[in-house]
């Protein structure tokens, strides 16, 4: 419910074209991450994912940390996202690049 953190979702939606442009050129040695809602039976976590592929309404992505309650789902497992449900990405062209995003993760900073 903080306004903050609203708002750091709203600029990650809204600046949603800029990651798919940044996808469409990626590097090798690139990274690419998302942070969207996974549901498993009544189990709903946000967690962050390396993405794999886009389509127009969904993202493909492999779990970047295994969840703490989603039915067997662990690190690496394939999941499929909306593209309405994102709250957040971020991506590195290459590595040790101070990635472009993270804008909810930039709230929460803050807030410590």
């Amino acid at each position: 419910d903080d306004p903050r953190m609203k708002g750091a979702i709203e600029e990650a939606r809204g600046r949603w074209p800029e990651f798919v442009e940044a996808f469409k050129a990626r590097q090798p040695g690139g990274h690419y991450f998302v942070k969207a809602p996974v549901t498993r039976g009544d189990r709903t976590e946000f967690i962050w994912m390396d993405v794999i592929g886009l389509e127009p309404e969904y993202v493909h992505g492999r779990l970047a940390n295994d969840p703490v309650d989603l039915g067997g789902l662990k690190l690496g497992d394939q999941v499929e996202v909306a593209v309405k449900d994102l709250n957040d990405w971020g991506f590195m062209h290459r590595e040790g690049d101070d990635p472009t995003g993270l804008f909810t993760s930039k709230i929460v900073v803050e807030a410590f």
